[in-house]
């Protein structure tokens, strides 16, 4: 549907499946481009998958199938947890993730960063006050907020040049969260 040359996605986050399962797309006619890191014996069985890049894809060898064999189970569990399932979820995320984005630039009196047509269940926060910060900076005031609030947030830079964190939503977390992290970031470099 959405007519992606590539596409690929953990399933961890949005689906609450294990780690380490996940996916990947690539429209049929960008197949032969696209090669596992390990190409095994799978390579040369015809009856492993019904295209070469199937084969080479489907026998890497040994592994345990586990975590891909759970996300039917995660999905089955996130469909169950919200009236209108998986869709709900889906959409409530996105409304968390727009309202916990409006705590944060709020509070740090930041210009909204992008329109909300954009956002889905994560967004960006521009962090100007640490702007003239080295990586190794910006590395240590991210593990502060873990050592000294329990807060984990992803920090990069945006094209290599602006820092910024970034927040996501998920059926688990509440706005109380997003207001936490605002408090501990005024706290951090003020408002």
């Amino acid at each position: 549907a959405l007519n992606a040359d590539y596409y690929t996605a953990n399933h961890h986050k949005w689906l609450c499946g294990p780690k380490t399962s996940g996916f990947l797309y690539v429209r049929r006619s960008l197949q032969d481009e696209v090669h596992p890191t390990v190409i095994r014996h799978g390579a040369n069985t015809a009856h492993l998958g019904v295209s070469r890049f199937q084969a080479e894809f489907n026998w890497i060898g040994t592994y345990d199938p586990t975590p891909v064999l759970a996300v039917p189970t995660a999905i089955e569990f996130l469909q169950g947890i919200k009236d209108g399932g998986l869709s709900q979820v889906m959409k409530d995320n996105r409304q968390l993730a727009l309202s916990g984005r409006e705590v944060l630039i709020e509070a740090l009196k930041l210009d909204t960063p992008a329109p909300s047509s954009m956002i889905g269940s994560l967004a960006a926060i521009p962090m100007y006050a640490l702007e003239d910060q080295s990586d190794v900076e910006i590395d240590a005031f991210q593990k502060m907020l873990f050592r000294k609030h329990r807060i984990e947030v992803p920090l990069f830079r945006l094209a290599g040049k602006l820092p910024c964190l970034r927040v996501s939503a998920q059926a688990y977390n509440d706005i109380g969260q997003y207001q936490r992290l605002a408090d501990a970031l005024v706290e951090e470099v003020g408002s």
